[in-house]
């Protein structure tokens, strides 16, 4: 069945035509949710995200027009699903969003090579997951200096820490960092 006949059809509201579209494009959806977020959501969040892309399609079925091509529509909805979903996660998973620059990366550099978006990919991984590894008011001072853009004051007020502990503790952070890039053979 093409594409076209399909959308006719999940126009119709023909729920055995969603099951098809479901199935023919369900790993699709999957591998382009998993390949926006990365190592950022767990399996279950992975699965839900690709339930809400098939609920909007089924949604908004009536605004497709029967010559549109389904796939690349499944994979603009799924992209943006995954990066809000991204988005909301804040501030507990604020220093993950690193993974999502790659896209910021690739729309700044429209003209960079696929081996430079691969490395700069790669960066953002082995970085999120050094970040990872810090204990966990390390990993925090860091988001709320780097990512959240917090002031050392503010973060000493909010944390219980002086000031002084809090700048130790980036420099700390950061020393572990560049330490643990540089055995995976990044150059920070």
């Amino acid at each position: 069945m093409d594409e076209s006949h399909l959308i006719e059809r999940l126009k119709q509201g023909d729920t055995q035509t969603l099951d098809a579209v479901i199935h023919r494009y369900g790993g699709y959806v999957m591998a382009v949710v998993r390949n926006t977020l990365g190592s950022v959501a767990h399996t279950e969040d992975c699965e839900e995200l690709v339930s809400d892309v098939f609920v909007l399609l089924w949604r908004n079925a009536f605004k497709l027009r029967p010559d549109s091509a389904l796939k690349p529509w499944l994979a603009v909805v799924a992209r943006n699903a995954s990066l809000n979903w991204a988005r909301k996660q804040r501030p507990q998973a604020a220093w993950d969003e690193a993974l999502l620059e790659s896209e910021l990366f690739m729309r700044e550099n429209p003209t960079a090579s696929a081996a430079e978006l691969l490395e700069q990919q790669e960066r953002d991984c082995l970085l999120n997951t050094a970040v990872q590894e810090l204990d966990k008011q390390s990993k925090d001072i860091l988001i709320r200096y780097y990512h959240q853009e917090q002031p050392i004051k503010r973060i000493a007020a909010e944390t219980g820490l002086s000031e002084s502990a809090v700048k130790s503790r980036l420099h700390r952070a950061r020393r572990t960092l560049h330490f643990a890039l540089q055995q995976k053979g990044v150059t920070p």
